[in-house]
């Protein structure tokens, strides 16, 4: 009776991990996808900022849509502050934000990563006692 009721336990306690096991490894490619788009923000700040003013580039307007523009800043940008607001930056305030900003999701996915890797252990440890009861 009592291994019935441990049994009980361990699956509900499996099933339970299973759930949040599968909520990080979705957390962890949101924060890789996260990292890949910093990165491509820090890459257009850094290559517009060695480009020639009014030069000739191309504006994405939405998804495979492109508006020609010629450059008449490269060394400023304006950056969305929230709340419909927007404020001007120059190139090295910009790529600071962004090395921050890849710095906090670098953190996050290492402690998820962390949690995650406590959590198959749990996993592996009812298990084992599984087999045992």
């Amino acid at each position: 009776m009592k291994s019935n009721k441990v049994m009980e336990e361990h699956y509900y306690e499996l099933s339970v991990l299973d759930k949040q096991a599968k909520e990080l490894v979705k957390q962890l490619e949101e924060f890789e996808q996260q990292l890949v788009e910093v990165d491509i923000s820090l890459d257009a700040i850094k290559t517009i900022y060695n480009t020639k003013k009014e030069n000739e580039i191309l504006v994405p307007v939405c998804p495979g849509v492109f508006a020609k523009a010629r450059l008449t800043e490269t060394d400023k940008f304006i950056v969305n502050i929230g709340s419909g607001a927007a404020v001007e930056r120059s190139n090295k305030e910009v790529i600071k934000l962004l090395e921050k900003q890849k710095k906090a999701i670098s953190d996050y996915n290492l402690q998820a990563r962390q949690h995650l890797t406590k959590i198959y252990k749990r996993i592996e440890d009812i298990e084992k006692e599984l087999k045992n009861v």
